[in-house]
């Protein structure tokens, strides 16, 4: 009986550890858990594999059908649908979590707007288990996400005949960026960088010219939240 009750404070502390270590990892990016496969560091091997992989082929695919579209242009083409998607899963993942806060906190749905300032606080850990949640289903949810973005009426209108003939690529850049957005905080892209600017060696890399100054970004650099440290540098045209 004694074996039992101390084998049972042993699993009780051990439980409470895993609870206060969880809770550590949550909006703290410096500290990862190693037992989540989308955690940053994969989500940024995924970055760079997504830029390797599919935006080649994208590109190639693209060039073959339309002959008489620049290489320039089919980059920012390419460029135009990762940052869409990253937009489209920031605005689908802000009215997720303010969907689910009504819920919570009025059931009837009787809660207004104007009262979400308001609101009680979640507690973090109520708020962790809330992100644990949205990660566990982010391999099904992704893929919702990353059809609905290609059913999107401003998806179709803007890309009209290419969507089918980069589907994958799109579908891949969604699903990613979904990932990004259900980190706490999320991982960011650099949406920032424009022509003109001097180019941050410590951010992008040189596409196929050279220069001090930035053209356009082709693939922009992902930040581990936003100002905060590289996790992949991006690519861009210089001039």
């Amino acid at each position: 009986m004694r074996f039992i009750c101390i084998h049972y404070k042993i699993r009780r502390h051990l439980y409470r550890l895993s609870e206060q270590a969880g809770i550590l990892t949550y909006d703290n990016p410096s500290i990862a858990d190693l037992k989540d496969q989308n955690r940053r560091t994969k989500l940024a091997e995924k970055y760079s594999e997504l830029y390797d992989n599919q935006w080649t082929v994208a590109f190639e695919t693209i060039a073959k059908e339309d002959p008489d579209m620049s290489y320039d242009t089919i980059a920012l083409y390419l460029y135009a649908v990762l940052v869409d998607g990253y937009r489209f899963c920031e605005d689908l993942r802000r009215k997720q979590i303010l969907a689910l806060e009504d819920i919570l906190f009025d059931p009837t749905g009787g809660i207004k707007t104007s009262q979400r300032g308001q609101k009680e606080e979640i507690s973090t850990i109520f708020a962790k288990h809330l992100s644990d949640v949205a990660k566990l289903s982010s391999n099904v949810s992704s893929v919702h996400v990353a059809k609905a973005f290609v059913m999107d009426k401003n998806t179709k209108d803007k890309y009209r005949k290419m969507t089918k003939l980069i589907q994958t690529y799109i579908l891949e850049c969604v699903q990613l960026c979904w990932l990004m957005h259900i980190q706490t905080p999320p991982l960011c892209l650099d949406l920032k960088t424009i022509k003109g600017q001097v180019v941050d060696k410590n951010s992008y890399m040189e596409y196929t010219k050279k220069g001090k100054k930035i053209a356009f970004v082709v693939w922009p650099a992902l930040f581990l939240h936003e100002d905060g440290p590289v996790l992949r540098k991006g690519v861009a045209q210089c001039q």
